[in-house]
């Protein structure tokens, strides 16, 4: 929440209350777009024994 309060200030522009939800909405799928597209991208590593011979 005070990510979301942060980027896009405390307060809503929409006047109408039927419009409020939309408003947040919205705002909330930027921040969530921008967290996702700097998250890495990981790949699951299997491990194996190898002994070593020597």
């Amino acid at each position: 929440m005070l990510r979301l309060k942060v980027m896009f200030g405390g307060k809503l522009r929409r006047r109408k209350f039927d419009s409020q939800p939309v408003e947040l909405f919205t705002q909330c799928a930027m921040v969530n777009g921008m967290i996702q597209s700097c998250q890495p991208e990981s790949d699951k590593v299997l491990f194996s024994f190898i002994p070593l011979q020597g």
